[in-house]
């Protein structure tokens, strides 16, 4: 893999070569790969655990490592990746499948939400017609779920004001904007409780997957160092974590 030599700001080659062998060998002694230097200047500055950030990492580099042809090659950076931004390789390829369409897609498309009736547009019609919705987000403190910067305005908006805040007179008429093609579309067809239910369940499991990712990373590190003390506890949290998602059928019932 191509290895990158970083020189000292404003210096060239001609400058290193000058100032003879020894500099230049210790310059080449510190050289990362490619795929070093791009991963670390994505994630510089950006907090992975904070899903806006994941997100701008997601559509910055996975468009890159899909467009790599070895196929075992990107099936290593795309397993690299996933770790620092703790998730699991299966759902990191479907994030990045997910932004490859979405760029894809015409921009007046993507607008109206034409294409995408994913997870999170479906959460938001259901809290602008139901208020239990926006009830049970807070009862099973989901608040800071949601990903799509586009519509995160809108999320908090309703899930501040109900969907009763949308016909205030002080009503952002970005707020309006964002909720006209969703209202458009009217309830979600079927058993709205059901939908409610199944959505929900899917937002928890996506949150207690990165906790647990999370848990994980922190468990091998204090193993690593011999931090007994720290490595139980961190165990006893990701057991929490697991039976948490192995119940969350049943937590969103009792909320519901």
């Amino acid at each position: 893999m191509p290895k990158v030599v970083l020189l000292p700001k404003g210096q060239d080659p001609d400058d290193i070569a000058r100032q003879g062998l020894e500099l230049w060998l210790e310059l080449l002694g510190r050289a990362e790969s490619i795929w070093d230097l791009i991963f670390n200047e994505s994630f510089s500055g950006r907090d992975p655990s904070k899903l806006e950030d994941q997100n701008a990492i997601i559509k910055e580099l996975g468009p890159l490592v899909e467009r790599v042809r070895d196929l075992k090659l990107r099936a290593l950076l795309i397993e690299r990746l996933a770790v620092p931004l703790m998730l699991a390789v299966e759902t990191l390829e479907r994030r990045i499948s997910f932004v490859q369409k979405e760029d894809a897609a015409p921009a007046v498309e993507r607008e109206a939400g034409g294409g995408y009736k994913d997870i999170e547009e479906t959460l938001l019609r259901l809290m602008l017609f139901d208020a239990d919705a926006v009830r049970a987000i807070r009862d099973l403190d989901l608040t800071d779920q949601y990903e799509s910067p586009r519509l995160r305005p809108l999320f908090e908006y309703v899930l501040e004001q109900g969907p009763s805040g949308l016909n205030a007179l002080g009503c952002p008429d970005e707020i309006r904007r964002l909720a006209a093609p969703l209202i458009a579309q009217g309830p979600v067809a079927g058993d709205g409780r059901k939908a409610l239910s199944d959505t929900l369940t899917s937002i928890m499991d996506r949150s207690l997957e990165r906790e647990i990712k999370r848990l994980q990373l922190e468990l091998a590190a204090a193993q690593s160092r011999g931090q007994l003390q720290r490595a139980g506890e961190l165990a006893r949290l990701k057991q929490e974590k697991l039976l948490a998602r192995r119940n969350i059928k049943q937590t969103v019932a009792e909320v519901l």
